[in-house]
């Protein structure tokens, strides 16, 4: 019996629900926290525990550092370049972080809310920081299914579509072997077909 990997999105769906999730102000922390995902794969526990200075944001390539200490293995401890979507969430949760207050670079870049309008910079924001955002995001845009580690599938499925080499994407998701990578990905069906009909000879024209 054949495992298939977590579900993903369409095009139109990832499309729909990022245009509709940029639209509302009360939603942005969970927007770009889950555009970041979306972007370089790190969720979770791993964004949570971002701190300042794991923003390299200044020398070459923009990137984010993911420590080992905080992840599940050491194969999870990771560099991550920042294409341009993801340069401008990070540079918006930095931006946002020291507005609360953080400027050390200990602090995180998702601190922890004591109540509203408070936040401690020296502690990771809580794991469900983003549930109630979130889960407004998924009613208004029909996709009662979503959770934010899809998006962990949707950038691999991606990579894989896009035709990045193994070791490429094992790089970026930080996971142990490509065995895994393939697990995680779900190649759509549209990209199954373009695939196919490539292959297709093209037929003559009658003359």
């Amino acid at each position: 019996m054949r495992i298939f990997g977590p579900k993903v999105l369409t095009a139109e769906e990832e499309e729909k629900f990022f245009r509709i999730a940029a639209s509302n102000p009360d939603w942005r922390v969970a927007y770009w926290a889950v555009s970041l995902t979306n972007n370089t794969s790190a969720m979770g526990t791993e964004l949570r525990h971002l701190q300042l200075k794991h923003l390299l944001l200044d020398d070459g390539t923009p990137r984010i550092f993911i420590p080992d200490d905080k992840v599940k293995n050491e194969f999870r401890s990771r560099v991550v370049p920042l294409n341009s979507v993801a340069l401008k969430q990070i540079q918006r949760i930095g931006q946002r972080a020291k507005q609360l207050g953080a400027w050390h670079p200990d602090h995180y870049i998702f601190p922890f809310r004591v109540k509203r309008g408070t936040y401690d910079v020296t502690r990771p924001a809580s794991p469900y920081f983003i549930r109630s955002a979130f889960r407004s995001m998924r009613q208004v845009t029909g996709l009662d299914w979503l959770q934010p580690r899809n998006f962990r599938n949707q950038i691999i499925t991606k990579l894989f579509e896009a035709g990045t080499p193994d070791e490429t994407i094992i790089s970026i998701a930080g996971h142990q072997s490509i065995k895994m990578s393939r697990y995680y990905s779900r190649i759509r069906i549209t990209a199954k077909a373009e695939a196919l009909n490539a292959i297709c000879p093209t037929p003559k024209s009658a003359s």
